[in-house]
């Protein structure tokens, strides 16, 4: 059984925030500050994926892939923890879907009924119905861990794990330049152009005995925050999409610019990664580990998934109800966002128990937390 490494736990905490955060953002225009815009977000969904592979590698480094009954026990697995939860989810936020967007498109009940099959990433229709949008980084993700244990990751990234990580990220970059003619709000969610930044997650596994100096993580962070701060300064053109009854539409302004580049800090994450497991690994009564190991950050880890897939959809029920009541002005953005986690805590505790039973047994594998 793979120990469970809380520090990196702790910081997908601290970056699922910053996600909320934006999110709940739109329904209060007035918000102000570097996590009510786009950019922090944005960049941060790289981290999720590079995680994403660093955890599913390390849980699973004596795992014998070879073995045909182990591919499908991982894949079933993963399925088995999260599917519920993300159909629950999207049938809840379904009927509101329906009745706030214009439904005479075509590809509408087309896209929709794409979520729960998996398989509307690959449409390029996101931008013409989505139901609880934020779910599309999950449906991605399971490709992911549909492809993992068909690929020979280990024979691929074990032997020279940081020149490979280079490699692919080059690569990575590369491709999403290809890509600039196509607006992200769907080429974000095409799982081959992920895999890329969860292969490097899964090289960094290979790294942790060699470990690098904690100056080269602070300085990628800082200009991971620097170029935060100068691009909220930017005015770099974003096309709106909706109403558009066309796939995979490209974009009228084609220039080059960072914003198109989402695996741009995904090296930043790969070194951040590493030092982390490396340092509770190896340096477990280091300072910031202590602090990224308190009870509060393991508390918060336990319901992540539900406050991620279920945060936007609560808000808006929130801002409905509270809108219909003539009360809405009560809330402020701490305020939902609060009431965000609480429910979020409130579906773990209530609503997963009985999603767990619909599981006929379950597998013996190592924890996601990894």
């Amino acid at each position: 059984m793979t120990e469970t490494l809380h520090s990196l736990n702790a910081a997908r905490v601290i970056a699922e925030y910053a996600v909320v955060h934006y999110h709940i953002s739109f329904l209060f225009p007035d918000a102000k500050g570097l996590l009510s815009g786009g950019v922090v977000p944005d960049n941060l969904m790289s981290f999720f994926f590079v995680l994403s592979g660093f955890v599913a590698m390390h849980t699973n480094m004596e795992t014998d892939f070879a073995d045909r009954a182990c591919q499908f026990a991982y894949i079933i697995k993963r399925m088995r923890k999260t599917y519920p939860l993300y159909l629950l989810l999207f049938l809840a936020d379904l009927p509101g879907t329906v009745i706030g967007q214009d439904i005479s498109c075509p590809y509408f009940w087309v896209s929709l009924a794409a979520q729960p099959l998996l398989v509307q990433p690959w449409l390029g229709s996101q931008h013409i119905s989505i139901s609880n949008g934020v779910g599309w980084y999950l449906c991605t993700l399971y490709w992911l861990w549909l492809f993992f244990p068909f690929i020979n990751v280990r024979w691929m990234l074990s032997s020279t794990p940081w020149l490979m990580i280079y490699t692919i990220y080059v690569f990575s970059v590369s491709v999403w330049v290809a890509l600039t003619p196509y607006n992200i709000i769907y080429t974000r969610a095409v799982p081959i152009f992920r895999l890329l930044e969860f292969l490097m997650g899964c090289g960094v596994a290979f790294t942790l005995d060699c470990r690098i100096h904690g100056l080269i993580v602070l300085l990628g962070l800082g200009v991971f925050f620097g170029y935060c701060v100068l691009e909220t300064q930017m005015e770099w053109t974003s096309e709106q999409l909706h109403g558009n009854c066309t796939l995979w539409i490209q974009r009228k302004y084609q220039r080059v610019n960072p914003t198109i580049v989402l695996s741009k800090f995904s090296i930043v994450w790969a070194l951040l990664i590493h030092w982390l497991a490396s340092k509770e690994l190896f340096s477990p009564t280091a300072g910031i580990i202590q602090l990224l190991q308190h009870d509060f950050f393991k508390s918060l880890s336990r319901f992540s998934l539900h406050l991620y897939l279920s945060h936007y959809s609560v808000a808006c029920a929130l801002r409905s109800a509270s809108t219909a009541l003539g009360i809405f002005h009560w809330w402020d953005l701490d305020t939902m966002i609060i009431a965000c986690y609480v429910i979020a805590y409130l579906l773990s505790r209530w609503v997963q128990p009985l999603l767990d039973r619909l599981e006929c047994k379950k597998a013996v594998f190592p924890d996601e937390a990894g």
